[in-house]
């Protein structure tokens, strides 16, 4: 019965939900629920399951051939019918090994093999013999005829050799003038040397691989003094000294910032000028190890140093921060010039006759810089834009002030004619397969150029 005191609202409400219970209780409703409630919460509280399958499929007895490209693979897309030279190669030694080798005396080319096949008497018989018979010659003598043509070039089947496992950063071609010899510097620290004569019973070019290094190697260069002797500069802070006759690796510099630029002094033998990722310059005495001068220049990355003959007092220098400097060595961080590209410079060379100063930037000009202290420009369009696995594009002199030499990335060398200020031709080749992006000819050969690409493969062009 309702409250009397309740409301009327209240009072209909209480009413409702009495009728409502009995219509329930009539039905069996709360019953059902009861029945149901049971199941459902238990399903809860189970933990769901993984599937599993009731019945395996049985294992085809052929097993499925998964196809993957050569990079997912690690292997360079560069290799072809031709031989390539590093296929029996082993892939040692390994950087913990290189970082036990005792750098305080000379480390034999044994020790940082990568082919085992050849021996150190293989490279001296093959290169080192060779070149008792040259004669060091002063720059006069390096200075051929202006008359080359640059279209002139071919380039061989045969003269097409992988002889670096990996991208190519450093490239130059040993001055003798009685044998090919190319040596490369890949970004695995790996250093090659390629004898392009062959030999004519077997026709086939020899390749020597050795890796002292642990990262890139950033520079190589030959040194004046010393046919046989070559030094290169790393990423890992270290300047060697390869020596051909004593079949061994000295070092020379050890600095505790990352090595990207170096370049022995005009007219000097023994000075060598390293720049490094800091923008600083060391001028290093290579009989002594000691540092001569010591000078910071730019802001970011030295990407190149270079010196002529005809002015052994000034060094050119490019930069990341966009500009190219000529600086005087003999006195303290004297400034004799600045040139200015709207990004980076990765290079910066001086003609033959040391008049002018080509260089490379990435804001795809090429610069042509003459005058008394070369700033007088003349920038010439080029698409200098390359990607992650194709070193920076370079552009070098040809063997007189007329022509400078560039790559593409249509696999081609542009040819730039200092005279008209454009690009006048090209040199392709089916055999050039891919991208020689960093560029080196021969000091002393007219019509011998060679181009490294980002699969260790060398493009060597004669006229």
């Amino acid at each position: 019965m309702a409250d009397p005191r309740m409301s009327d609202y209240a009072r209909k409400r209480a009413e409702n939900m009495a009728r409502n219970a009995e219509k329930l209780a009539e039905l069996g409703i709360h019953e059902a629920a009861k029945f149901l409630q049971i199941p459902i919460r238990e399903q809860q509280k189970r933990k769901p399951k993984g599937y599993k399958s009731e019945k395996k499929r049985p294992r085809d007895e052929q097993p499925l051939v998964i196809r993957r490209s050569l990079r997912t693979r690690g292997i360079s897309p560069e290799v072809g019918p031709l031989k390539d030279e590093l296929s029996d190669a082993k892939v040692v030694p390994e950087p913990e090994k290189l970082d036990k080798l005792n750098w305080e005396k000379p480390v034999s080319f044994s020790d940082v093999r990568v082919n085992d096949e050849l021996s150190d008497d293989s490279v001296r018989a093959r290169i080192g013999e060779a070149v008792k018979g040259e004669c060091l010659v002063n720059s006069e003598d390096q200075r051929p005829k202006d008359d080359f043509e640059p279209l002139s070039l071919k380039l061989a089947e045969k003269d097409v050799v992988r002889i670096v496992p990996e991208k190519i950063l450093s490239l130059i071609l040993l001055p003798l003038s009685s044998k090919l010899v190319v040596a490369a510097g890949d970004r695995a620290g790996n250093i090659g040397l390629w004898d392009a004569d062959y030999n004519e019973e077997s026709d086939e070019s020899v390749v020597h691989i050795y890796r002292p290094h642990r990262i890139p190697v950033t520079a190589i260069a030959s040194a004046p003094a010393s046919f046989t002797q070559i030094a290169t500069c790393s990423c890992d802070g270290s300047v060697l000294l390869m020596d051909i006759d004593k079949a061994a690796f000295s070092r020379v510099f050890l600095s505790d910032e990352s090595l990207s630029a170096m370049s022995y002094l005009a007219e000097s033998t023994h000075v060598i000028s390293i720049g490094d990722y800091e923008g600083d310059m060391k001028l290093v005495d290579a009989r002594s190890s000691t540092v001569a001068s010591h000078w910071k220049l730019h802001e970011r990355r030295i990407h190149s140093i270079d010196s002529t003959p005809q002015r052994p007092h000034q060094v050119a220098t490019s930069s990341g921060d966009g500009t190219v400097s000529l600086w005087d060595v003999r006195v303290t961080k004297r400034n004799l010039a600045t040139m200015t590209h709207g990004k980076a410079v990765h290079s910066a060379y001086f003609s033959p006759s040391g008049d002018q100063l080509a260089s490379t930037s990435y804001d795809d000009h090429v610069g042509l810089w003459s005058g008394k202290h070369n700033d007088d420009p003349v920038m010439i369009s080029h698409n200098n834009q390359t990607n992650r696995w194709i070193a920076t594009f370079r552009a070098i002199w040809s063997w007189s002030d007329n022509y400078v030499y560039i790559a593409n990335m249509s696999r081609a060398i542009d040819v730039i004619s200092t005279r008209e200020n454009k690009l006048v031709a090209s040199l392709r080749s089916e055999e050039m397969t891919s991208i020689p992006s960093r560029l080196a000819r021969h000091p002393l050969l007219p019509g011998v150029l060679a181009g490294g690409t980002a699969g260790g493969k060398i493009f060597l062009w004669r006229s």
